[in-house]
């Protein structure tokens, strides 16, 4: 009779905790979900505020010159979509750069393509091979040498444009694409540091067996550190 009362309220005693725990995880998961919810209406709220100066800008491009101007000056409020969107005046501004139709876009377009492959090409080369250099060529000074190649970044860019604009006219480079495409070819510090980070965590059997095969040091980087440094590549050329 004990063991039969013992175990009812055994039973009983696992009902109630298994209700009691049954409620708290009910609980928790609505807290979840609560949570998970605010956290999307801020992200959300927050995405709307920063798209919305862009969104402006898209419906006074589609607006009539009259509505725009007076959109922008505040002589007048903008709906959310213009009633009679102006798709025109993207070919138009396009055409009507330039003395010459479509020549100025043309030009830009072909000016910002050269100097952009040009500059990624050569901002990986330059940076990737450094890097290698810093990370598993080992002589004297290179420890030093790295430190003030680091401290490079603290100089901000007001400082060295005079110099830099001297440098260019006494080399003849005014007026063309060279001082946008030639520095790339130099190295950037911040690259040169994130390619050393990188490749300082190669396994140094790899590179050893790469030595044993006949590679040399340009070898090894080019057919051994650039496909590795693929994760590092695409954040350099971004």
């Amino acid at each position: 009779m004990d063991l039969v009362v013992g175990r009812a309220c055994t039973y009983r005693d696992y009902s109630a905790y298994k209700q009691s725990m049954g409620a708290y995880r009910g609980t928790e998961v609505m807290n979840r979900t609560l949570w998970k919810l605010l956290q999307y209406a801020i992200l959300f709220a927050g995405a709307a505020i920063l798209l919305l100066p862009l969104w402006w800008m898209l419906v006074v491009s589609l607006e009539t010159p009259e509505r725009a101007g007076a959109a922008i000056t505040g002589g007048t409020d903008l709906s959310l979509w213009p009633p009679s969107p102006q798709w025109g005046n993207y070919p138009q501004a396009l055409r009507e750069m330039g003395s010459v139709p479509w020549q100025g876009f043309l030009n830009a377009l072909a000016n910002s393509i050269v100097v952009t492959v040009l500059v990624v090409i050569g901002t990986v080369l330059s940076s990737s091979l450094v890097g290698f250099a810093f990370a598993r060529i080992r002589f004297r000074g290179s420890r030093g040498l790295f430190l003030l190649m680091l401290s490079t970044m603290m100089l901000p860019g007001q400082v060295t444009i005079i110099p830099l604009f001297l440098l260019f006219r006494n080399l003849g480079w005014i007026d063309s694409l060279l001082p946008l495409i030639v520095p790339a070819f130099f190295g950037n510090a911040f690259f040169i540091f994130m390619y050393r980070q990188f490749i300082a965590q190669i396994p140094e059997s790899l590179l050893e067996a790469a030595k044993v095969d006949g590679y040399t040091l340009l070898g090894i980087w080019w057919r051994i550190i650039l496909p590795l440094c693929r994760p590092v590549t695409a954040i350099c050329a971004v």
